[in-house]
C-alpha cells in the first residue's frame, strides 16, 4: 500500500493541536460539510468520507469512501508546551468487489 507521511510541530499544546486538526477544514485549506464527529459521513472538497476514530486530543482517523479510498490518520504527541501532529495517508483497497457476483454463486446453489 502506497502512504503520505507528513509531521509538523506546533506551538500549542495537545488541547490547542487537537483544536486546530479537528478543524478539518482549516486544517487541509478545503471546504468541509458535515459534522466531524465518530461514526458520522463528511464532505471534504466534495470527497465523502468517514470518520472512524476519534480519540480526543490524540487521534483523529477518517476514510475516503470514493473510487480512489485512502485512510487518513492524525495523531497528535505532546512534546513540553508544544505538539508533534503525524499525518498518514494510506491509500486502500476497496471495501466492495467489482465484481457483485463473486461469493453470491455457491448462496445460489
Amino acid at each position: 500500500m502506497e502512504s503520505v507521511v507528513r509531521e509538523v510541530t506546533l506551538p500549542a499544546d495537545a488541547a490547542g493541536a487537537w483544536s486546530m486538526l479537528s478543524d478539518l477544514g482549516g486544517w487541509f485549506g478545503a471546504e468541509v460539510e458535515g459534522e466531524v464527529a465518530l461514526g458520522e459521513v463528511i464532505r471534504i472538497d466534495g470527497r465523502r468520507a468517514v470518520v472512524e476514530r476519534m480519540d480526543e486530543p490524540r487521534r483523529l482517523t477518517f476514510r475516503y469512501l470514493d473510487t480512489d479510498p485512502s485512510r487518513v490518520e492524525i495523531t497528535v504527541e505532546p512534546i513540553g508546551d508544544r505538539s508533534l501532529v503525524h499525518i498518514q495517508e494510506t491509500r486502500i483497497e476497496p471495501a466492495v468487489t467489482p465484481r457483485p457476483e463473486i461469493g453470491f454463486a455457491l448462496a445460489e446453489r
